[in-house]
């Protein structure tokens, strides 16, 4: 089976939107209804990586009364954390600190969107994790790693098993399963030249992001890359 994951990184603005604005619906909001748009055209999955706080909103600030759309979208529309604070990667945490975060966050997406709704696979900011924070995770049930879509480290790779990754697009360390991701929407020029080597080499897995500030610039690359997906037989998952 062949299979797409989406998501985009940097969430937060819409959810603060939702909680200052209030709409009628979640799916009021251009963001959240074009998701469930390509949801119901194409049977897309989406996986929102999303910060705790700004320093002022927190999702703890999410009204209740939106509980129920998000638990009836959980099969696919996922939420996982990226980092504790906005702009701030794990690194500034030591390792109990970062374990209480990330509880905070967990706490809050089953408390405020849906017990449903979390993901086992996720993508930290800036790709930087060391290897004790990699194992408070893996305690927290989170299975999968996103890794760079450029060269470089991630989290507690090594520069060889980071190459490994970017090469073969996965590698697995002590139980935890670190995926490269192969596309990014932001500033992508033609989204078709990009999946079209995947996509005729038969790709079993392919993996593709953006950051939720550039959404409406991307909308339309995210709608060419699904139907595109889609007619060729991907299906979406969520890990």
């Amino acid at each position: 089976m062949k299979q797409a994951h989406i998501s985009f990184d940097d969430v937060f603005m819409s959810l603060r939107f939702l909680t200052r604005n209030a709409p009628s619906s979640v799916f009021d909001m251009k963001f959240f209804g074009f998701l469930k748009r390509m949801h119901e055209e194409h049977d897309a999955v989406f996986s929102l990586y999303a910060f705790y706080t700004d320093g002022e909103f927190t999702l703890d600030m999410i009204p209740r009364k939106y509980g129920l759309e998000f638990q009836q979208a959980a099969d696919w529309l996922k939420f996982g954390f990226h980092a504790a604070v906005h702009k701030h990667n794990a690194l500034s945490l030591g390792v109990d600190d970062f374990n209480a975060a990330l509880e905070r966050f967990i706490g809050a997406v089953s408390g405020r969107i849906s017990v449903k709704s979390a993901c086992n696979s996720v993508r930290l900011h800036n790709w930087a994790a060391t290897a004790e924070q990699v194992s408070v995770m893996q305690s927290h049930n989170i299975r999968t790693l996103f890794c760079r879509d450029n060269k470089g480290i991630s989290y507690d790779l090594t520069p060889e098993e980071s190459a490994i990754v970017s090469t073969n697009g996965c590698i697995a360390k002590n139980n935890m399963r670190y995926r490269r991701t192969d596309i990014r929407y932001d500033n992508n020029p033609d989204i078709d030249a990009a999946l079209a080597p995947l996509i005729e080499a038969g790709a079993p897995g392919i993996v593709l992001f953006g950051h939720e500030k550039y959404f409406i610039s991307n909308l339309d690359r995210i709608e060419k890359s699904i139907r595109l997906l889609f007619r060729n037989g991907y299906t979406f998952s969520a890990e």
